[in-house]
């Protein structure tokens, strides 16, 4: 399953014109939404998320919606439009029929005054009326054959209260609960490999007493372990194996190995989000069905979507470059959309797939950026991308640096106009050694010196 098309109306800030109509590249790939604070991406992946898992995912999630519409709206809707591969999405019905396109979306509606409680609105959510039967039988089925969606918030905890984002009556909507709980962790992925441990442990012993059983979690184990193995840690650190005790690493060249649980958050996280993605891939399809990348490490080959909410965070810049790439070389048939403040997450964007969502005190909806700011950001520096309209930042340099550079400015000037005294040259003798520029910081100097000439 991959997305074609988002569109959202009267979902909080996105309303009139900052309503969303995003067309998406239905395929495999990265994808990547920019844009300041409170632009709204959190409430773009979530509402994508919504409209994928459908109303009983909704209803299982102790999520407060209150705010979901805009102020003095009386509707929101969000709609999603997907396209299924033959191969892997299936219905759970027979008489369904496959269309190219499917519509997924709910509304939400505030109810008349006269019935709410004490003054406190519960939103009422249906489906849309436009959404075909196949949604049911397909990716909103009880037990989905296929159609695998996952979502995961800013907080990819290895600790903490795990299905706490689900209330108790309703089957734990697992794949998306971090998405909408901070306090929701991804403690299930380590405890899934922890089992995984176990059971192979079990064959080998029914094998050494010649007992004819499969191997099933032996060669699970394998795959996983190659996986977190391939290069996914940077600093030459590599998890070395799993036990009772969960994930055990290494660093290379040394033979002493610790917990991964004692490492820094950005370890943990990381590690935690791919162990996850495979166990709720294996949940979902049952297997995995893998494949070597182009290095000849592991992939899984499985298609779906997969939503990350910052998933620059706890990162250092380094692995941020090389977080994108890794993702996609080692899970090639998943529609990634993520979200970030970084712009070496957004040099990994597909063509086509870098989205900026304009300030909450801008009237535009998000966008595609054009062709010229795309080649701008993948192909030039950290720096060109943060200089940006994407990002709008004024300048990469502190408010000290800024406040030094005008003042070469200022010398510059007189130096150049020989009206500068013997004290203002070795002050600009100094500040020119001090601050050393690239040479795109030098053309904008000069030309903020024949600025001030003319």
């Amino acid at each position: 399953m991959y997305i074609t098309r988002v569109q959202l109306e009267n979902i909080k800030g996105f309303s009139r014109r900052r309503a969303v109509d995003l067309k998406l590249p239905g395929r495999s790939g990265w994808i990547v939404l920019a844009g300041r604070n409170s632009s709204g991406k959190s409430t773009l992946l979530q509402a994508i998320a919504l409209a994928l898992g459908g109303p009983n995912v909704v209803r299982g999630l102790n999520a407060d919606f209150a705010g979901w519409i805009t102020h003095r709206s009386l509707t929101g809707r969000v709609a999603v439009r997907v396209t299924s591969d033959p191969r892997a999405d299936t219905f759970v019905h027979r008489g369904v029929r496959r269309e190219a396109g499917m519509l997924l979306g709910l509304e939400w509606t505030r109810p008349p005054r006269s019935t709410s409680s004490r003054g406190v609105q519960r939103l009422e959510m249906a489906p849309l009326e436009d959404v075909p039967d196949a949604g049911a039988y397909g990716p909103w089925a009880e037990n989905p054959r296929g159609w695998f969606c996952a979502g995961y918030g800013p907080f990819r905890r290895l600790t903490g209260v795990v299905g706490a984002a689900h209330s108790r009556d309703t089957a734990p909507p697992e794949p998306l609960a971090t998405l909408f709980q901070e306090n929701a962790s991804l403690a299930e992925s380590v405890r899934w490999a922890v089992d995984l441990h176990h059971r192979k442990l079990e064959e080998e012993q029914a094998r050494r007493e010649g007992e004819e059983r499969e191997e099933v979690a032996g060669p699970l184990l394998g795959t996983v372990l190659a996986l977190l193995r391939d290069g996914l840690l940077p600093d030459a650190y590599r998890v070395q194996r799993i036990t009772a005790d969960g994930l055990w690493v290494s660093e290379q060249g040394r033979k002493a190995q610790f917990p991964l649980r004692e490492m820094s958050d950005g370890y943990r996280t990381v590690a935690a989000l791919v162990l996850d993605i495979v166990r709720q891939i294996h949940g979902r399809y049952g297997y995995l069905e893998t494949g070597p990348t182009s290095s000849g490490g592991t992939a899984v080959l499985q298609p779906g979507v997969v939503l990350i909410d910052e998933v620059d965070a706890h990162l250092h810049v380094t692995w941020q470059r090389r977080i994108g790439d890794w993702l996609r070389a080692h899970f090639p048939r998943v529609q990634f959309i993520v979200t970030s403040h970084s712009p070496y997450i957004c040099q990994a964007a597909d063509e086509d797939a870098l989205i900026r969502l304009p300030g909450p005190a801008e009237a535009e909806s998000p966008a595609v950026v054009s062709e010229d700011l795309y080649r701008r950001v993948v192909y030039g520096s950290g720096d060109d991308a943060a200089l940006s309209e994407l990002f709008g930042l004024e300048t990469p340099f502190s408010s000290r640096a800024e406040r030094q550079r005008r003042r070469l400015v200022e010398l510059e000037r007189k130096v150049y106009a020989r009206t500068a005294s013997a004290e203002e040259k070795d002050e600009y003798r100094e500040l020119a050694q001090l601050l050393t520029s690239s040479v795109q910081t030098r053309v904008a100097e000069v030309a903020a010196r024949l600025e001030q000439d003319r």
